[in-house]
């Protein structure tokens, strides 16, 4: 809305979140709306339709105790599907991100870099490094032995670090005794 209306973007921010709290969300299968108050909102097309189609509701006489407790009773069962769905969304994305996601482990000796802040601002991060991998902690936290102190971090900071000069040379550098 800012990039259409950049001039009165402001006067549509009632009807965004109306639209935005009545319709249904995707990892809860219900709207904001019902989720808060227990039935569904009448938005001003199912009013237009109401009208047009001449339906009226039959508005049951209801005792307020009568209310409340099926007003709950809604909102549990309302609860408890919104629940059951979120659990499957959470399932199908984290199918999703591990497809792609890549386990990281590390022995001790491992040479790491380190996904730190930059001290000029905390917002932006580079790899610093290298440093060595001192253990191995619960789950996916390592103990990293820093300049000057040890400190912990999980293993979505580190990235391995492969030396750009070899540690040992290759069979092929030998002196050649053939030559002149």
């Amino acid at each position: 809305m800012c990039s259409q209306k950049p001039r009165d973007w402001d006067r549509y921010i009632d009807a965004l979140l109306f639209t935005y709290r009545e319709a249904p969300q995707e990892s809860l299968g219900f709207a904001l709306f019902e989720m808060l108050y227990g039935r569904t909102v009448n938005g001003p097309l199912q009013i237009l339709r109401q009208l047009w189609t001449k339906e009226q509701e039959d508005p049951e006489t209801q005792t307020t105790y009568q209310y409340v407790v099926d007003l709950r009773n809604k909102l549990q069962e309302t609860c408890d599907l919104a629940h059951n769905e979120l659990r499957r969304s959470q399932v199908r994305q984290k199918h999703y991100f591990g497809s792609r996601a890549k386990d990281r482990t590390f022995k001790k000796g491992d040479q790491v870099l380190i996904l730190l802040p930059t001290s000029e601002n905390k917002l932006l991060v580079h790899w610093k490094g290298p440093f060595e991998v001192l253990q191995r902690m619960e789950g996916h936290d390592y103990l990293i032995k820093m300049v000057d102190k040890q400190k912990v971090f999980h293993a979505k900071l580190l990235k391995r670090y492969f030396s750009a000069v070899p540690s040992e040379p290759y069979p092929d550098d030998s002196p050649d005794e053939s030559l002149p």
